[in-house]
Formats: C-alpha cells, structure tokens, sequence
C-alpha cells in the first residue's frame, strides 16, 4: 500500500495562489467517474478541521483522518478526536501523514513533533532523542521485513529495533546529498525503497539493519524547480511520479531519465492512489481529481459538483471498495452507488425541479431556468420569447412541438425545435402558473395549473377549472386511464375526468383527502397513487394501502415511474425505491418486501423535489431522471452490485448516569445505577443501503428493537441480575450479521443478596418456630391450670362432699340394720314401718348421690372419652343404676364413627339427665338404651316403663327445676335436637338426634 504526504506551507500557498485566480468548474465526463457518487463532508458535519492531509483505514474498518488539528476516527456516522489525550503532539502540531502497519497500530507523523506510535491504548513518541533530527515528517513506509521508513523535511529515517529503545537512524547522506527532503515513500516491489521530494533516491535491498546502498536519479528538466510530492508503483512495475511540473511515468526497465509526461492531466499534481482495479487516482493542486483507466481512458471530477476543493491532498481505498479523497475543504467519498447527481448552480435551494427526457436522449432540466443536458455537458437555454420568465416545466410533444410551462406567464408552444412559431396561451387555461404537461393520443396535450385542469387539442385551449365536480385546486400529478379518461391528483385527493366532464369515482372515496403527488396507471388498469401518507393501489373498486415508510425514510411518495421491465420506481423526498411491480402488490399481502434502495439524501445530500407533474421521468433505457433541489440526479438502469458481508458493530460511549465509563469486558454496575446508555455504532463507511440494525437486552428484553446507527439504548433501573446487551447488523436480504455482546452485571443492594435473603428467612423462621414455641408453653401451662384446677375442685368434692354424704351414708346404714334387727325381733307399728321406708330411700339417695359425685370427680380427672360414645353410655349407665332394681338393657347398632369430645360430653350429660330423671321420678321397672349410627345421623333412644309424666307441663322449668330445658339447650348447642314422648301412666321415651356433619361444624363455630 501506498502512502502520500500532503501539502505543507508552501503547498497550502499554491493553493490559496490557484483558489484566488478561481478554477472553472467542470461537470463529470464520461468514463469511469460516470455512475460514482460523491458524497462530503466538511465541518458543519462534524469535521474538526476540514484541511485533510492524511487517510487510512484499520482491519476493524475505522477510517482515520490526519488534520492540521491533530487524529480524527471515522465509524461513517461520528467523527471521535482521537489520540490528543495520548499524545498532545497531535494536537499541538498536527498529523501529516498516516501508516497502519501490519500489526493494526497507527504510526502517525507530525509536522514538528516526530513520529508518534498508537498502540493498545497509549502512544510513543519518536523525537530528536530517538533519532529524528527533524520533526516535521511528511511520509511513513513499512517495508517487507517490517521496519517503519519515516521522510522529513531533512533526511530519511529508518526505525532499527536492534538498538537500544528503538532508536531511528539516518538512512541518506547528509555531506554527499544535503538538504534532501522526503515528501513521499513507496516500496518498488524488490524489497527497495523510492524515496521523492527534492530529490528521487532509489534504496536497494540490503539484508540485516545499517544503511542500504542507494542511489539519487535525475528526473527531465522542468520549468520549476523540481519537488516531488507523490509516488506510485504501475501495474507493469514502472513508476508514477507526481510533481509540482505535472504528472510523469517512468515504464519498467527504463531509466528515470527516459520518463515521460502524461499531458492530459494538467496542473501540479499532489496525490496519487493506484487503487485494486489497477486505475490511478490522481489528485492535483487546482484542478480537481483525475482518474486514469487501465484501458487509457480518462475521467474527471472536480469542484464544486464533485469535491469540495480542487486541491487533491490524499487518497485511499477502503475495504468497501469506495475511493475516500482529502481536499483542502472537507473529505470526500467516491460510490459506485448507480447515482449520478448533476449539481447546478441555479437549482440549489430552489422551491421547485422538474425533468423532462427529449426524443434525443437528452435531458432538460427546469428551475427557475432551463437547462439542457447533452452528452454530459450541461448548457444554460435562453429562448428569447422567454427572457426574464422563470420556466417551471417542459414536454416535447411527439409532434416535435415544444411545450414551456413557466410561473406566472402561461404556457409556451414552439412548433418545431426552439425556432418554429410559437403560442402563447394564458387566459385560456384560467390559471399563469403551468405545473406540468401530459399528452394523450386521444385528447391531445393536458396542461396542469395551480388553478385546475386545461386541454390543449389540434390548437384549441379548453378550461375545465369551473366544470362541474372539477377540482378547484392546484394539480400535482396527471395519469392517463381507459380511453377518454384523465386521473387528476391534486391536494385534496383525486378525482377522475371522463369525456368531457368530471365524475365521481369510487376510488377518490376510498382515498379520501389525502394529498396526492404522483399518479400511474399500469397496463392491467391498476392506479397507483402516491400521497403525503403513503402508496395506495385502487383496482377492482379496492384501495389496497402499501406499506414502504419503512424502506423509504419517509410515508411520502413524490414520483411514480414503471419501466420496460415493469418494475416500479418510487421517489420519496430522500430516497429512491426500485422494485417488480408484483413485489409491491405482493407487500401488500403481507409477503416479504426486498427492493433496491437509493438513498439520495445520504449520499449526495440531494432532497427530491414534487408537486409537479413532471419531477420524474424515465430516460429511455430502464434508466430514471429525477429533479433534486440540487439539480437532476441519473439512477441507471442495471442493478447496483450489493454484497459483502454485514459492516462491524463497535461498542462506542458508555454512560452511567450521565457519566462516561470505560468498559472492559464487563459493565459492571453498582447497586445506586438509575441510567445506562448504551452507543453502539456500526462501521458502515461505505454507501450501500439497507442496513438493518436490531438490539436486545438479553435477560431483559422480551423482543428485539429495531434502531437507527444514531440511537443510543436507554435503560433505567435495571433489577438486580446477569444481562449481554447485543446488538445485530444485517443488509436486507442477504445472509450474514455481525453481532457485538456486552455483558452486563448488575449488582443488588445488601438487604437484596441471596445471603441476606436466606439469613433473614433463617431468622423469621426462628421467630416463628420461638412464636410457636412460646405459644404451645402457654397453651401447656393452660392446660395444666386447667388440669390442677379440676384436680383441685375433685379433691374439694371428694373431701366435703362425698365424705360428709359417705357418713351421712353410713350412719344411714347403721339405723337401717339396726331396724332390721329390731323388725325380726319385735313386731312394729305402721308409723314405724313408715319411717324404716324413709330412712331407706334416703340411704339409697345418699347413695345415688356418691354415685354421681365420684362420677362427677371422675370426668374431672378424665376429660377424654377413648372408649367411644358406646363405651361412655354403658359405664354411665352401670354406675346409675348399680344399687336399683330395675332392668336396664342397652344396645348398639351400625358403623361406630370417632367424634369430638366436646359432643360426646352434651350427648352423655343429657342422656345422663334423661336415666336420672327416669329413676329418680319413673319408678320404673326396665330402662331400654339404643344408640344408632346412621349414615350422616346418631340417635339415642332411652324408654322407661315408668309412671310417665305431661312433657307440655313438665318442660317449663318451675320449682327450679330446669333438667328437661337443659336437655334441650345441650342438643340444639351441638346441633341436635330432643324430642320426648310419655303420657302419664304409659312410661316415656326421649330421642336424641344429631347430625354428624353438622354437628362439626357447629362444634367449629362455638369454639
């Protein structure tokens, strides 16, 4: 590769010499120049400085760029000051030349600080201490064994890694050849060196380090003073010199001597590139920039159409194929985009464009004057009938007649070429301001106004501005439909003129008011419109909208062309849409949509013009013309080459809460974090449209996130965890993505960890088994309060109460044998007999009492009824009526099912109360117990054969006596019920009935 020192003091003085003479602009020559786009850049795009001495681009396809100002790195969106931080030198003196060596680091030289060496982050710099003698470094080479080559302003210098701390050492002669100065370095292909400057010097291989035998060759003899500013190997091996005396080429094997001059580029030359198809850029001081073919052929391109500046400082080819030029105003890239922009001086920043294509091929060109496009070359028209008249549009008629709508004179006809007889119309058509022409072979030419509709036909002008439905607005676009019919767009919608009257259409319902642009019917009568809100196709009384906001930039549709190969164009105010018209009727079924995409915009800084019926039009080989606000831009007809894979994706600033952070591998962020911002950036240097871009948050994200290159990601209080932030680009229909990951961390506070969090479940689980813990002691200590009282109130019992009923019992006793005794010996009396039987039944009611106290006392230590209900009757009932004479009986029938005790205890206290109450006021002779267990039912039946009682009487609880309502009260308190039958004299029966299931749950709720 090729490196090229521009211009120093004296070269920015030639040129300031040759901008103050002024240079004539040239328009781009046929040849290989034809179909490149150029596109600038200068300082209101962000350019530091727009003097531009050095260019080259990195393996990680960064382009950097040497300025006066010091290193600026290019990613194609954001031009990032680079190095000044590192190295103040570049700043301080600024870069003039730049070599990426094969490493991938940067050798930078300055104009009077040395040579500076980026790499991995930090800088080295090479002054006088390390053997430059002088500062100013124009060129950097690195040859095959690796070693950087460095010219300045006095001597040649070769950096030798076997001295101490890699010291440079002079490679010329300072005695046999003084004040040499080396502009520019070159190998020649033999492992040698081509020194140019003030002197050529040829350095031959030589193995090992020390100086290189070299030899200094005279060039021909010149009018100036000979100053060689750049080198270039041929393709055959001979060499290209460029001078300040023009441009020579030495073929292989001949000597310097026998070089000759290429007289078809003039002027001093200061740049040349031999780039991969081996043609020869080559950049002058004021005459712009040449471009010589392999087949001989030249082109040119130059200031202002092209560059920014004709002086031509430095070249480069990127990886991308694309040419990036360095001029003295702004930097410069040359696309094969199939765009070619014609700027002209009379169209920029103009309100309204429009194109017309000749029979000939050739075009005009319409804003505010007319321009005629021929071969290339663009010539101003002055018609004399229209001196002074700003011209809007022209047609040629097929006639030959030659249409000119201007703004605010009318319409102009010119019968044959620009010198036959001319019409002037004006009141006819209603409206001065012309917008455009159409013809007809039916109804001859259609002239569109600000004010409507007019027809002009076998020299007849006809206004249909007051017809009828006619639409009373100015006429953006014209579309010629069946026989007889004429679709009129204006900016209230379309309407449909048809033999000779307006009359309503479906379609300008079905569109509504929208504003139209552009207007096309197809061969298959389809009409397709374009409008402020996007594409609309009305066929079979259907308006089918047609989503390409996307591919376009923009929902606004300004021109609508289909060529030949029925493949539709769309101009939008950026971009340039090209596609099969099937494609975009298939979009429109929701299919995939892949279209060649123009971005005019982006790449010429062109803004496609509408509102007239002729901004667009084909050129006659599947080729389209469209009007700009810069002058008319050629799309050609073969498709653009697109392939490649996708550009790199580089992580660019990082912020954290506003503050930039350097990443390493990981973000790591701290539990404080609110904001992270995110820039990742696309190398995309080159032209080619249609790159997609999509981010994700991996971990956060439930879908991917279609961007822009500008957009940074924003994200605001990210949870606690693990993330990768990736970031896809693609081009739109083709395979391949690059993808750029960074993982992300993000830190929890420390009531957040999961230590904390396990440490605190420990802890609350602690509470609650202590909570537990110290509930079950207090509901133990309860119990056993509970238990100690009951304990306590038995003994009480026992030690009052029985006891005193126990001597009451046995004095009883005592008397009742001592009667006994008495009656078997001595006859007694009635009144005796009568109180032996009273002393007898109370000895048996003292004893039912003990009975019923110990049984009493007994429930008190034992609560709990393990023996079932069956059990607890039958030894209740064996202690009621242990010392009675009657006949008790008791039986069990069905499944036993487990109860409470708490049931258990009203059912056995109530059928306690219904025995007690039998023996004690029944008399009876035989007691019967039945208890049933019954699907969801229990039943107690106890029937006594006794005297029998009234239960209506009985039950009112007078005298005290409350037995029966307690019956009562127990069962309906567990949800049962009590039911007695007896008529006196006839014994009685008490039932007992408890549901199982509610008798649970009324347990449940009376707790």
């Amino acid at each position: 590769m090729i490196y090229f020192a521009p211009v120093s003091f004296f070269r920015r003085w030639l040129v300031c010499i040759v901008v103050l003479l002024g240079v004539a602009p040239a328009l781009p020559a046929q040849g290989g120049l034809e179909w490149m786009t150029s596109r600038a850049w200068r300082i209101q795009d962000g350019l530091p400085d727009q003097v531009i001495q050095a260019i080259v681009q990195t393996p990680d396809h960064y382009l950097w760029i040497g300025t006066k100002l010091g290193l600026v790195r290019f990613d194609g969106y954001h031009f990032l000051d680079y190095g000044a931080d590192l190295a103040p030198v570049l700043h301080d003196f600024g870069v003039d030349c730049i070599l990426v060596a094969r490493d991938g680091t940067l050798w930078l030289g300055t104009q009077g600080g040395g040579v500076v060496h980026l790499a991995g982050g930090t800088a080295r710099t090479y002054g006088t201490a390390a053997g430059v003698e002088n500062g100013l470094v124009r060129a950097l080479y690195q040859d095959e064994t690796g070693r950087i080559w460095a010219g300045a302003d006095r001597g040649l210098y070769r950096l030798d890694s076997a001295l101490p701390n890699d010291h440079f050492i002079r490679m010329d002669d300072p005695i046999a050849t003084p004040d040499v100065g080396v502009h520019t370095l070159v190998g020649d292909g033999h492992r040698g060196v081509w020194a140019g400057g003030t002197r050529l010097l040829h350095f031959h291989a030589a193995a090992g380090s020390g100086k290189m035998p070299w030899e200094m060759l005279q060039l021909p003899p010149q009018p100036a003073s000979i100053r060689i500013w750049s080198l270039a190997l041929a393709e055959d091996g001979g060499l290209w010199i460029g001078t300040l005396g023009g441009l020579y080429r030495v073929p292989a094997g001949a000597s310097v001597g026998g070089a000759v001059k290429e007289s078809r580029i003039p002027g001093s030359i200061l740049s040349l590139y031999r780039d991969r198809h081996h043609r020869l850029w080559v950049g002058t001081l004021g005459e712009g920039l040449y471009l010589l073919g392999p087949d001989g052929s030249v082109a040119h391109a130059s200031a202002p159409a092209q560059l920014g500046s004709n002086a031509v400082l430095t070249m480069v080819e990127d990886l991308g194929r694309d040419l990036w030029v360095g001029t003295q105003s702004g930097l410069n890239r040359f696309s094969v985009t199939g765009m070619q922009l014609t700027r002209i001086p009379g169209t920029i920043d103009s309100e309204f464009g429009s194109v017309s294509v000749d029979t000939d091929g050739s075009v005009w060109v319409c804003s505010r004057q007319l321009m005629h496009i021929e071969n290339g070359v663009a010539k101003l028209v002055a018609l004399p009938m229209l001196d002074g008249i700003t011209v809007r549009s022209v047609m040629r008629e097929r006639s030959g007649a030659f249409w000119v709508g201007t703004l605010g004179n009318g319409a102009y006809r010119i019968a044959k070429g620009l010198t036959g007889h001319t019409d002037h119309y004006a009141a006819a058509i209603g409206t001065n301001y012309i917008r455009g022409f159409l013809e007809t072979p039916e109804d001859g030419v259609w002239i569109a106004s600000d004010g409507g509709l007019a027809n002009w036909k076998n020299g007849v002008v006809t206004s249909y501005q007051e017809s009828p439905n006619a639409p009373h607005a100015a006429v953006n676009a014209m579309a010629s439909g069946a026989p007889g019919e004429l679709w009129v767009g204006t900016f209230h919608g379309v309407s449909l003129w048809r033999r000779g009257q307006f009359v309503d259409s479906p379609a300008s319902a079905a569109l509504g008011s929208h504003m139209v642009w552009a207007l096309h019917v197809d061969d298959g009568g389809a009409l397709w419109i374009g409008t402020e809100g996007g594409l609309y196709r009305w066929q079979h009384n259907k308006m089918q909208h047609l989503p390409v906001d996307a591919d376009m930039g923009s929902p606004a549709i300004l021109s609508i062309l289909e060529d030949s190969r029925h493949r539709i164009w769309l101009g939008g105010p950026t971009t340039v849409l090209r596609t099969k018209r099937g494609a975009l009727v298939s979009l429109g079924q929701g299919k995939a949509f892949e279209p060649e995409i123009f971005p005019v915009s982006r790449e010429t800084g062109a803004e496609l013009s509408g509102g007239a019926a002729s901004t667009a039009t084909l050129d006659g080989a599947d080729g389209a013309w469209f009007a700009s606000n810069e002058g008319p831009l050629h799309i050609e007809s073969e498709k653009v080459r697109q392939d490649g894979a996708p550009p790199p994706v580089m992580l660019g600033q990082v912020s954290v809460d506003g503050q930039r952070v350097a990443v390493d591998g990981k973000l790591v962020l701290q539990p404080s974090v609110k904001t992270l911002q995110i820039d990742a950036t696309p190398i995309a240097l080159g032209s080619r449209p249609g790159l997609q871009l999509r981010r994700k948050l991996i971990g956060f994200d439930t879908e991917w996130s279609s961007v822009d290159p500008l957009q940074p990601a924003t994200y605001t209080n990210l949870p606690p965890g693990s993330y990768i932030y990736r970031v896809e680009a693609s081009w739109k229909g083709f395979p391949g993505i690059t993808r750029l990951e960074l993982p992300i961390v993000q830190r929890t506070h420390l009531y957040r960890q999961p230590v904390f969090l396990i440490v605190c479940v420990a802890v609350v689980l602690l509470l609650i088994w202590l909570v537990h813990w110290l509930r079950v002691q207090q509901v133990t200590l309860r119990f056993r309060l509970i238990a100690e009282e009951r304990n306590r109130v038995a003994r009480e019992m026992h030690d009052t109460v029985v006891q005193s009923c126990i001597g009451v019992s046995s004095l009883l006793e005592a008397i009742a044998i001592r009667q006994t005794f008495s009656t078997t010996a001595t006859p007694v009396s009635t009144a005796a007999k009568q109180e032996h039987d009273l002393l007898n039944t109370a000895r048996e009611q003292i004893a039912i009492t003990i009975i019923e106290a110990r049984e009493a006392i007994w429930n008190l230590r034992h609560p709990q009824n393990d023996g079932g209900l069956a059990h607890a009757l039958r030894s209740m009932l064996d202690r009621m009526t242990a010392i009675q004479n009657t006949v008790v009986e008791f039986t069990s029938e069905g499944e036993p099912t487990p109860l409470d005790d708490e049931p258990v205890h009203e059912l056995l206290m109530t059928a306690r109360e219904a025995l007690h109450n039998a023996i004690v006021h029944a008399a009876p002779s035989r007691i019967d117990i039945l208890l049933q267990y019954e699907p969801g039912r229990l039943t107690i039946r106890i029937c006594d054969d006794g005297v029998g009682f009234d239960p209506a009487t009985a039950g009112r609880g007078r005298g005290g006596h409350y037995g029966l309502l307690g019956m009562h009260e127990r069962m309906e308190r567990i949800g049962g019920s009590c039911t007695i039958e007896s008529v006196p004299g006839s014994g009685a029966e008490v039932i007992l009935e408890m549901p199982l299931g509610r008798a649970v749950r009324t347990l449940q709720e009376t707790r």
